[in-house]
């Protein structure tokens, strides 16, 4: 049974001082945390703080933490960027429309399994409310932009046609949790055991899933890392650079956009003297040139000579710079400048093979996708068949194979 401290946990002992049951209807509003290692737990709604860092329970003799921590990287990060920067948006919308541009095709030896899929599918559309098609949709933008994809199981017999398998109640629905409000629950190993999932308006306590309760699906995990790496991490200091270009740029054209004009009175012969009135003649002038109207121009005689002063190929260039960071840009995301729709000249050989990674890449997501769906999803729910009631995993023969072209 977890109990909650609001003190100060020292490194040494930690000592929880009250602990409150929860055997009330306001329990029912949090999930449950089956810790494999250390037994039954119960998450206390009671605690003032729904976001508490730390939560201590007993178990015989010991004491344990469960840590609320953050994931490695920061995912509202990667959102803004791909709000703020439309190189990213357009290449990001062009992987997932490629992830996604043929219907999936599912497939099996067995007539019995792939009808069995089929209909279990149709029920999670029932239940969820949502169609596959837009579930698949929001697991490639997860994928896509983040590298991960975590789903919550509804587990619900009612609800669903399948049977408890090993003490685990059938599969109702899939839901795609967004990693902005997620945290991970780390044991003292720093191994993580369950996911804290906050609400959208922070008011609500934060829900608890117990690890099993959800599926992660990542790619680029490095060790020791809980999730996968995002994308726009190895690019988004040459986001910063290119962006600090085009500011320069951009004040050097505003800077230039004006010209100066240049008025010079007098000859060596005849310089510039004083009028019949006594005006200096180079007040004169300047005094022409700052009443001049947008439209208007200046008749002079031989005396006086205006020149108009601008960047005159003397100011920096930026061109190069801005090319070389956009081309790393392009590069980190696997992308290129056909891609999003600047290349002016280059030929239809040419185009294939600039493309060639891009495609490469927008195959790998679809690989993960179908050993995802075929290997986990597809057998956690061909288990809950009657068939296979006293088995524990499914021959490769009998797989319902979910294919992306």
């Amino acid at each position: 049974m977890i109990t909650v401290s609001n003190k100060n946990l020292s490194p040494t002992v930690i000592k929880a001082e009250t602990s409150i049951p929860v055997y009330d209807e306001t329990g029912k509003n949090l999930r449950k945390v089956n810790n494999s290692y250390y037994g039954k737990l119960e998450a206390n709604p009671y605690t003032p703080n729904p976001l508490l860092s730390s939560y201590v329970f007993n178990r015989g003799k010991f004491n344990y933490t469960i840590v609320n921590k953050s994931f490695e990287y920061d995912f509202a990060e990667t959102n803004r960027i791909i709000d703020t920067e439309s190189i990213v948006a357009a290449v990001f919308r062009k992987k997932k429309m490629g992830i996604l541009k043929n219907e999936p095709i599912l497939k099996s030896n067995n007539q019995k399994n792939l009808d069995y899929i089929k209909k279990r599918l149709s029920e999670m559309e029932y239940v969820s409310g949502i169609s596959f098609s837009d579930f698949l949709d929001a697991i490639a933008e997860c994928l896509v932009n983040y590298n991960n994809v975590f789903l919550l199981k509804h587990r619900n017999e009612i609800s669903s046609s399948g049977l408890t398998h090993e003490g685990v109640r059938p599969l109702a629905s899939l839901f795609v949790l967004s990693p902005t409000r997620l945290s991970p629950l780390t044991n003292e190993l720093g191994e993580v055991i369950a996911y804290s999932y906050k609400s959208l308006n922070k008011q609500q306590p934060a829900k608890i899933f117990d690890k099993k309760d959800v599926y992660h699906l990542y790619t680029d995990k490095k060790i020791d890392l809980t999730v996968g790496t995002p994308p726009l991490e190895a690019v988004k200091d040459d986001i910063l650079s290119l962006r600090q270009i085009e500011e320069s740029l951009e004040r050097l054209v505003y800077k230039n956009s004006s010209p100066l004009l240049h008025v010079k009175v007098g000859t060596d012969k005849q310089p510039a003297g004083r009028l019949a009135d006594g005006t200096p003649e180079v007040e004169y002038y300047n005094d022409l040139v700052q009443n001049m109207d947008d439209d208007g121009g200046l008749t002079t005689s031989h005396r006086v000579d205006i020149k108009m002063l601008g960047a005159e190929s003397q100011a920096l260039r930026l061109d190069l710079p801005l090319a070389y960071f956009k081309a790393r840009v392009l590069s980190g995301l696997k992308a290129s400048l056909l891609d999003i729709g600047e290349a002016d000249s280059i030929s239809t050989a040419g185009a294939e093979a600039v493309s060639k990674v891009l495609k490469e890449d927008i195959q790998s997501y679809q690989k993960i996708l179908e050993k995802f769906f075929t290997k986990k999803v597809f057998n956690d729910i061909l288990l809950e068949a009657k068939w296979y009631k006293d088995s524990v995993t499914i021959p490769s023969e009998e797989e319902v194979q979910f294919k992306l072209l």
